[in-house]
Parts: C-alpha cells; sequence; structure tokens
C-alpha cells in the first residue's frame, strides 16, 4: 500500500521524506463489509522501513494517506462452463465444423460471491484459426476475470474441426457439409 511518511535519523538537522514505502495491512480480522484500519508511525517502521534503515530513522508522521478503506466481499466458490475464444477465418474454401470442443467443458473457480453470480461462462484466450486447412488442437490458458482464480486447471485443450466447403449450388458460395 503506498503511502508518505516523514522520518528523522540520530542526527536531527536530516529529514528523510519516504514517498511509496510499500506497507502490507493485515486483514486477518477483516469480514465482509467495509473495513477501515488507519496508518501509523509505528506501522510504517515496523512494516514499511527496510530493517537496515529502520536501526537508523525513527518514523514522526504518517501524511498521506492516513487510514484505508476497504469493501470486502464474501467469496464463492462455483463451476462455471468453458467456451473456446476463436478469431480469424480459416483458409478459402475450408469451414469451422460445429462448435470447438473445449476439455475441461467445466472448471471450478472462486472469487467474489456478487460477481460469480454475473458470470455462467468462461472463456479460453483467443484461437487464431487464420489461414488454416485442418483440425486444430490448442493448449490455451483461460481468460479470467479480475479477482477470479481457477481452483483447477489453467489450461484447457481447444479443438477446432475444419471442413472443405462445399459450393452453395444456388449462390455459387461455399457452405459447410
Amino acid at each position: 500500500m503506498p503511502t508518505s511518511s516523514r522520518s528523522k535519523n540520530a542526527n536531527p538537522s536530516i529529514r528523510l521524506s519516504l514517498t511509496r514505502p510499500f506497507l502490507s495491512i493485515d486483514l486477518a480480522a477483516a469480514k465482509p463489509g467495509m473495513f477501515q484500519t488507519s496508518i501509523t508511525a509505528d506501522d510504517i517502521s515496523r512494516r514499511a522501513i527496510p530493517p537496515e534503515l529502520a536501526r537508523l530513522v525513527s518514523v514522526t508522521e504518517v501524511r498521506d494517506p492516513r487510514s484505508v478503506n476497504l469493501a470486502i466481499e464474501p467469496k464463492a466458490t462455483r463451476s462455471l462452463k468453458v467456451r473456446a475464444r476463436v478469431v480469424g477465418r480459416p483458409a478459402s474454401g475450408y469451414v469451422v465444423s460445429g462448435e470447438p470442443d473445449v476439455e475441461p467443458d467445466s472448471v471450478r473457480v472462486m472469487g467474489p460471491a456478487k460477481l460469480l453470480k454475473e458470470i455462467d461462462t468462461l472463456y479460453t484466450v483467443a484461437v487464431d484459426i487464420t489461414g488454416e486447412r485442418e483440425r486444430i488442437q490448442r493448449l490455451v490458458a483461460l481468460a479470467l476475470p479480475a479477482n477470479v482464480a481457477n481452483l483447477e486447471t489453467r489450461r484447457c485443450v481447444v479443438t477446432i474441426r475444419l471442413d472443405k466447403a462445399e459450393p452453395d449450388s444456388s449462390s455459387g458460395r461455399a457452405r459447410s457439409r
């Protein structure tokens, strides 16, 4: 958590200013809802000042932010369907035959309950079929929303079948078999 604080060292004529110290916040007592905690000079001294400097400086003031407000949401787990995201077009004269197969076809995820209620399907990262002429099989990652963790696998096998297109006798255009 970036913060700004004022420090002094053993020589009172020198003032230091930490403009972006890193401070971790203890969320062990946090419960769903609003969580607020103040940031004290002691917090900065104990958790943001590197040990080799802590002996030489003392933190006298926290300037900004002096507190942290967080909205803590309950977490949930849920199984969601997985579908392939396909981009591009196969080579001329070829068409995608049916829906792509994805294995596994569902995964168990964990995340904020409110967000997981709104999602029914996860997608893979895009599989580009541009110029392809035969069956495509790729190992691809899931495109997970922010704050959602996959509890099972990080990658899926996507299989996309391509067929030679047959000319449509009424329009002269290619069509799928």
